[in-house]
């Protein structure tokens, strides 16, 4: 099973930016932590790599459970990084995102971050000679009950990086550099070639997308004020969107302690 695409609890769409609440029941909440999220957090595609790239050093098992241990190290894993994976598999899903490179890969030491955007990819479109265009998004989980919560504000808060995403061409050419410099010699190389094309004839013509993980009950105030303030200056070409995830009541606090307590868990 993939993540659900849950009910559609309302919509405030302002001009070409689309805007949407999203409420998810707790059976599709919990088989999608069991399922497609947890893919994500246990970094199954990385593993993959890691033992293609040592399948030609005859490893002995000593050495074997060295790699193990490397490829799981015993950090603590934060309930704020689940949410990301929620946000990145629910786009992938249902808004036709590709995110070929996660940023933890980029780690130099874990739990360092990077400068941005959460998630840097490719988005497919209905345009039949380039189809796809690049992709960035930012993705905040909140605990608190307020309507909209702290995380919407100030520097690091998700209207900040939105609009940032939406006005400044160096932070969208740093991201363009980022996938550039890792496309080579890779499956999607084909979809990067055609945002590329896009992106070089405008650069503007890209997604920018926010997404807002929440356990309360769903409000239009979390999203409504946002997407007033962002359809401001919307270049044409730009596809805007924010969504807003409402999980079951207080499930944002057990979601680390998931895949620690479930068979399996990291």
């Amino acid at each position: 099973m993939t993540v659900a695409i849950g009910t559609e609890s309302y919509a405030v769409d302002t001009g070409q930016l689309v805007a949407r609440g999203i409420t998810m029941t707790e059976a599709e909440h919990s088989e999608t932590l069991d399922t497609s999220v947890r893919s994500i957090i246990e970094d199954e595609e990385g593993k993959r790599r890691a033992r293609e790239a040592t399948a030609s050093l005859s490893l002995t098992d000593f050495e074997r459970q060295n790699l193990d241990a490397i490829l799981d190290p015993n950090g603590t894993l934060e309930d704020w990084r689940v949410g990301e994976a929620y946000g990145e598999d629910y786009l992938t899903e249902h808004k036709g995102c590709f995110f070929p490179w996660p940023d933890k890969w980029d780690e130099r030491k874990s739990g360092s971050s990077l400068p941005g955007a959460d998630l840097a990819g490719m988005q497919e479109t209905n345009d039949k000679e380039t189809p796809f265009r690049f992709a960035f998004g930012e993705i905040k989980t909140s605990y608190e009950e307020v309507y909209p919560p702290g995380t919407m504000y100030g520097r690091t808060g998700l209207k900040q990086q939105m609009e940032d995403l939406r006005d400044s061409n160096p932070i969208r050419d740093d991201l363009f550099r980022y996938l550039m410099m890792r496309v080579q010699n890779t499956p999607w190389k084909a979809q990067w070639e055609s945002a590329a094309k896009r992106y070089l004839a405008d650069r503007n013509d890209v997604a920018i997308i926010g997404v807002l993980i929440r356990d309360v009950s769903p409000d239009k105030r979390d999203l409504q004020s946002r997407s007033t303030g962002l359809a401001s200056g919307h270049p044409p070409k730009m596809h805007i969107e924010l969504l807003a995830i409402y999980l079951p009541s207080g499930s944002i606090k057990g979601l680390a302690a998931f895949f620690t307590t479930t068979n399996g868990g990291g």
